[in-house]
């Protein structure tokens, strides 16, 4: 059996779940497949949770220079499993706020992982469902690159998902690449407490950005 449907998005990261919802508002029917977590990167495992955790070392950080304001604060501590649920309680609630979005639209939810059969059609591979649309957004993100060189696939080896999963701090990290994410990672583990060093081939951290 096909199941029929005006458009498909492949994908419900933050290219596709608006696609999703825009196409809904303009009258279409639309069913989104996704794989792994509503929100995709940005939300699970890139903008929300590093965000979260770099305001946790910013607080940090005023805590250690709230002298210069007439304030002492010796005795804090740092919980590093309570700053861990702050990040994912924060990133539950926006992705129930996708999903309350995606419902109010009337798009269809497929959990699954999508392949092509032909141009206008695809099948669900857990499944076997298979969907007929009119029009096919590809929206699946993206993941981290593995490094090609000796002992990159090393158990102290992680990549940026790896490093939001940590449940514990190491002494000293080596973080190769001084881009926005190297640089974001190196201030959350800088302040809470870990010695960090930066490889970066550029002349200058965050290359991307200007200079000033």
């Amino acid at each position: 059996m096909v199941n029929r449907t005006k458009i498909t998005v492949i994908g419900g990261g933050v290219g596709g779940y608006p696609a999703a919802i825009r196409a809904a508002r303009m009258g279409s029917e639309v069913t989104l497949i996704e794989k792994d977590l509503l929100g995709g990167v940005c939300l699970n495992r890139g903008c929300i949770p590093t965000k979260s955790l770099l305001q946790s070392g910013q607080i940090i950080k005023t805590i250690k220079e709230s002298e210069v304001f007439g304030i002492r604060c010796r005795d804090y501590q740092i919980d590093l499993n309570a700053i861990i649920n702050r990040k994912n309680s924060v990133i539950q609630q926006l992705r129930k706020g996708v999903e309350k979005l995606l419902a109010a639209k009337k798009v269809r939810i497929v959990k699954g992982t999508a392949t092509f059969i032909d141009p206008s059609t695809v099948q669900i591979l857990e499944t076997q469902e298979k969907i007929k649309s009119d029009k096919i957004i590809i929206a699946t993100g993206s993941r981290p690159k593995r490094l090609n060189i000796e002992g990159a696939e090393g158990p102290d080896i992680l990549d940026s998902d790896k490093f939001l999963e940590m449940q514990t701090l190491p002494k000293s990290v080596v973080i190769i690449g001084g881009g926005v994410v190297g640089v974001e990672f190196a201030q959350i583990l800088n302040r809470l407490g870990v010695d960090v060093t930066i490889l970066e081939m550029m002349e200058n951290l965050i290359p991307s950005m200007d200079k000033e």
